[in-house]
């Protein structure tokens, strides 16, 4: 499958971190579909197979964390990299061994950003 028919979920809270990933993996030719909570992703996302999904960890309402846990039992065959602005370990293991394919954190280079993409899916 080329780039430019990969669909990548972006779940963040904020709308300026969503607009800056979309910029980012649009410009890579990818096909960013934006939701702003992880209850908007329950409600509308669950029924797309994803290539990929960016979950931001720390948000209102449903966390990151939380939308990971319950889409583990799903078995969701599409990686999840977790994207966060606090670095902690103990939460970076848990989210690993949730099931998350990558932890980075925000702000990360457009090229670490899109490697890790590239071998989550790959």
């Amino acid at each position: 499958m080329t780039e430019a028919h990969r669909q990548v979920a972006i779940v963040d809270d904020d709308p300026r971190m969503r607009r800056e990933l979309e910029l980012t993996l649009l410009r890579h030719g990818y096909h960013p579909v934006l939701f702003a909570s992880a209850e908007e992703f329950l409600e509308l996302g669950l029924a797309t197979e994803f290539d990929c999904m960016l979950l931001d960890l720390r948000m209102p309402g449903v966390s990151g964390m939380e939308l990971l846990q319950r889409l583990r039992p799903r078995q969701r065959s599409y990686p999840i990299i977790v994207l966060t602005s606090e670095k902690d370990v103990g939460v970076e293991d848990e989210a690993l061994l949730t099931g998350a394919s990558a932890f980075l954190a925000k702000g990360t280079s457009n090229p670490v950003l899109l490697s890790a993409i590239e071998r989550a899916i790959n």
